[in-house]
């Protein structure tokens, strides 16, 4: 920003804009269908019989559950079974059993088939539903994605995108220019912004465009696509 005059803009207005831009970054990586960060511990969910709701012992960093399996840790050599995931208004759909039913019943007791994740209100407490209702205490083990990070980060934190500080810089310092000034007078600082803007506006495509490839790159095994020729 070719050192503006102190404060102008501030280091706490910097880090703001700075770690905005982070999480949004951060957000479009884990919207990829693949996680980007995860969990440091899975939950172990404890499930009680007639009981289908819970609370997630999960705060702000919860952002979607990535893989829930069924969990015994009494016993070294058992076979875990995943659990498919439901929206809360489809969990129920094409149920054509009971409420209570108690298919793919194992040794540990096990019997959910779906789950469903939500939040309630404005509330920032995570809720799971268990279907069919459990009818005994079992336990299941759930990975999920981080999500919100940003906000949460401390000035010894070194951002995730580390090969992309440029594009988060760019894009920092672009925002930051209308509470930039260098000099007393302001119609130079009015021209100075200008030509800042023209300048990282001409760069931003070029980093966002290796960027958006690098996260295409994550959820595609190869960059091009082959046309294949069949006869039926």
């Amino acid at each position: 920003m070719l050192e503006p005059l102190s404060q102008r803009p501030s280091r706490r207005y910097l880090l703001q804009l700075a770690t905005t831009n982070l999480q949004s970054f951060f957000n479009e990586i884990t919207q990829t269908g693949r996680p980007w960060a995860v969990c440091d511990q899975p939950i172990i969910l404890t499930v009680a019989s007639g009981q289908s709701e819970y609370v997630l012992p999960v705060g702000d960093d919860w952002g979607r559950p990535l893989d829930v399996t069924t969990y015994d840790p009494s016993n070294p050599s058992f076979i875990e079974r995943q659990i498919s995931f439901f929206e809360l208004a489809d969990q129920k759909m094409n149920w054509d059993a009971p409420r209570n039913a108690q298919t793919y019943l194992d040794s540990a007791g096990h019997t959910a088939q779906r789950m469903s994740f939500y939040k309630k209100g404005f509330a920032n407490d995570t809720y799971v539903s268990v279907w069919p209702v459990p009818q005994g205490s079992s336990q299941y083990r759930v990975i999920y994605s981080l999500g919100n990070w940003a906000s949460e980060m401390s000035l010894d934190d070194s951002p995730l995108l580390t090969q992309h500080h440029a594009l988060l810089t760019i894009k920092t310092a672009l925002d930051a220019l209308p509470g930039s000034a260098w000099f007393e007078v302001e119609q130079d600082n009015r021209l100075r912004r200008n030509e800042l803007e023209s300048s990282f506006k001409g760069r931003l495509p070029i980093h966002m465009d290796q960027f958006r490839k690098f996260v295409r790159n994550v959820t595609q095994p190869r960059m091009t696509d082959r046309i294949v020729y069949a006869i039926d």
